[in-house]
């Protein structure tokens, strides 16, 4: 039986996930398909534009993506309480950059000035995009969405594009971070589609090493899009058409005026500290990741390479958490769930 999400995605501290999605039945709709002999590759820049759409929107932090033919890995930081902070006129700017409205006779600026106007005038539909900006399932629904509807479109068919349910792994230490990221970007190379780093289409590292100068490789990973530290303009190419906000009753972030930021409020569980990020250099983390790729290149088991070669081999598990067994424990104790799983090399 699946582990409710609520259990396995932390609504009281910011953590680190290994998220991935697949195509139904594993068909290869972002690929080659030998099948029908239809190249349907052009459909993971679909994938890539609007992932970093919402990673600007969303309260994330985007550290690592591949996208495969049939499947996509991400690596992300979600923080629960970034979204409690912002104010309501940021809600409704996120909320309408994530599905710009759509309309004739007017500039797009104007649409969304006009739908700005009009979700800030509606207290529970603001709310609601106030809780799905800052909740991961609506992250992930919000990104496979669009995409699952373009591309039956294309294919003039109807029914699911994704598995329903998505994976799920958090990550509870800086070396679980590391290795979930290096997992990620060596997709394309395990799958021998590249044979280095620097082939890595479709893929964070690729996006990485393309804007990598000397002085980045000496600055600390930074993500490749963020929703929570800084947010770059956003924009949605393509006619998505907009949704309601979800309703949620305004009470639930508390009584206030339009306009006025909302505070956070004291939680029992909220004494307890953020899981780490990612805290190396860029330069640090290519040169893990050109030992594994050679380690992948000659077929070594995994011990036969390095100590990061057994971690990244344990991140394939599909855990509920990774980490080492002390941070399991607590993890699962918090949760009043057993210890599973396998322990992170130390």
């Amino acid at each position: 039986m699946a582990t409710p999400r609520k259990h396995l995605v932390d609504s009281e501290v910011a953590c680190t996930y290994h998220v991935s999605s697949r195509c139904v039945r594993q068909s290869w709709l972002f690929g080659f398909d030998a099948l029908t002999r239809k190249d349907y590759s052009y459909r993971k820049a679909w994938l890539t534009e609007r992932l970093k759409v919402l990673a600007t929107c969303f309260a994330i932090e985007l550290y690592a993506y591949a996208i495969m033919s049939n499947h996509y890995h991400l690596v992300l930081r979600h923080d629960p309480k970034a979204c409690e902070m912002w104010t309501d006129e940021e809600v409704a700017e996120r909320w309408v950059e994530v599905y710009p409205p759509r309309g004739q006779g007017q500039a797009l600026e104007e649409r969304k000035a006009a739908a700005r106007e009009r979700l800030l005038g509606n207290a529970g539909r603001l709310a609601g995009a106030r809780k799905t900006l800052g909740s991961l399932s609506g992250f992930m629904q919000h990104l496979n969405q669009p995409i699952a509807r373009r591309a039956n479109k294309e294919d003039e068919r109807k029914g699911h594009f994704f598995e329903e349910r998505f994976y799920s792994g958090a990550l509870l230490s800086e070396e679980a971070v590391v290795a979930a990221m290096a997992y990620v970007d060596l997709n394309p190379v395990r799958a021998m589609i590249a044979r280095d780093i620097e082939e890595c289409a479709d893929s964070s590292i690729g996006e990485r090493l393309r804007e990598c100068t000397a002085e980045s490789l000496e600055e600390f990973l930074r993500p490749v899009a963020s929703g929570i530290k800084s947010r770059d303009d956003c924009a949605v190419e393509g006619s998505n058409e907009e949704p309601a906000a979800p309703e949620t009753t305004p009470a639930s972030h508390g009584e206030r005026a339009i306009g006025t930021k909302v505070e956070s409020t004291e939680h029992p569980a909220s004494s307890r500290p953020d899981y780490p990020g990612p805290q190396r250099t860029l330069g640090e983390y290519v040169a893990v990741l050109r030992s594994l790729a050679a380690g992948y290149r000659l077929d070594l088991p995994p011990d036969k390479v390095s100590a990061w070669s057994v971690k990244v081999a344990t991140i394939r598990r599909r855990q509920r958490a990774f980490g080492p067994l002390e941070h399991l424990k607590r993890w699962a104790a918090v949760r009043g769930m057993p210890v599973r799983g396998i322990p992170l090399a130390t």
